[in-house]
């Protein structure tokens, strides 16, 4: 993590420029569960692969694999629904913001981490 330069009465600011080590769990191919659209998928990258199209044989695909990146792979592969250069950031914010919502309790002790 590097930090801004400081100057006087400024408090240097960290700023997280890769997902890795001790951030790795900010990464959308990190593997939390992620809550999103009533199911429990195995990452963040897993939902908003599934969330750009509404062709139910690529979200199987994208839902029955375990593997982050090969979701992100069939979902850039997929056929998008119309609007998602519109929406594209929406959704993203909101698969993050489900995902925020279940990281808390591992990272906290209340529960395990997901295995990796």
């Amino acid at each position: 993590m590097e930090q801004r330069p400081w100057r006087l009465g400024e408090l240097p600011i960290p700023i997280i420029n890769a997902f890795i080590g001790e951030h790795a769990y900010m990464s959308n191919l990190y593997p939390a569960p992620t809550p999103y659209r009533g199911l429990l998928l195995p990452s963040s990258e897993h939902a908003y692969a599934a969330a750009k199209t509404l062709d139910q044989n690529m979200i199987r695909s994208i839902l029955a694999t375990d593997d982050p990146a090969e979701a992100k792979k069939i979902g850039r592969s997929a056929a998008l629904i119309d609007s998602w250069e519109a929406i594209k950031f929406q959704v993203m914010e909101s698969v993050i913001g489900a995902n925020l919502c279940i990281i808390p309790i591992w990272l906290t002790g209340s529960a395990p981490p997901p295995a990796h």
